[in-house]
């Protein structure tokens, strides 16, 4: 994106989307005066790798500039034990230990963007949920807290593992109605 400055205050620079000059604080890229507040619930997933991060400090930014609030979610996974026959593997790991660990991860992932949104005094609120397929319970979180607007980054896998596993951003996409702003 290449911002050109005109003769107009510096909160409205001008771009240029498909040939035509367009203010980015009217497209709710920067802050203005007022804050556009096009958005006032924001879903900001994580599962705590770098990238997730980076893009949960970039969602904070952002609803700051938009006065919104934040949600943090986190998705686990359901528990499936690995027992075959009457014999229990070495690594089989109970329920409640199960549950211990995916809740510790979750608070863990959930506590880093709460201490992003304290930070930059944005109100924020943890969520999580457990399902095998992230995207679904991504999307049945936007909608069941009446979110505007899902925030959340893009996990590049090329190669074999794109074609055949595919992204959740890219799921989340495909089948979301909402707004979805992807990080990269």
């Amino acid at each position: 994106m290449r911002v050109l400055f005109a003769r107009r205050p510096p909160t409205a620079p001008l771009t240029f989307v498909n040939g035509r000059p367009t203010s980015l604080a009217n497209m709710g890229c920067l802050p203005s005066e007022r804050g556009s507040e096009m958005f006032k619930h924001i879903l900001v997933p994580t599962d705590g790798s770098p990238l997730s991060l980076r893009a949960a400090k970039a969602a904070v930014r952002f609803a700051k500039s938009e006065r919104a609030r934040i949600m943090a979610f986190h998705v686990t996974p359901q528990y499936h034990p690995d027992i075959s026959g009457d014999y229990l593997p070495a690594s089989f790991v109970s329920l409640p230990e199960f549950t211990k660990q995916i809740r510790n991860t979750a608070d863990k992932y959930l506590g880093q963007v709460k201490q992003l949104a304290d930070a930059a005094k944005v109100r924020s609120a943890p969520a999580r949920a457990s399902s095998d397929f992230c995207h679904d319970a991504i999307i049945k979180a936007a909608k069941a807290n009446k979110c505007d607007l899902i925030f959340m980054a893009s996990h590049g896998r090329r190669g074999l593992a794109g074609v055949l596993i595919g992204s959740e951003t890219s799921k989340v996409l495909t089948h979301c109605k909402l707004p979805v702003l992807v990080y990269r």
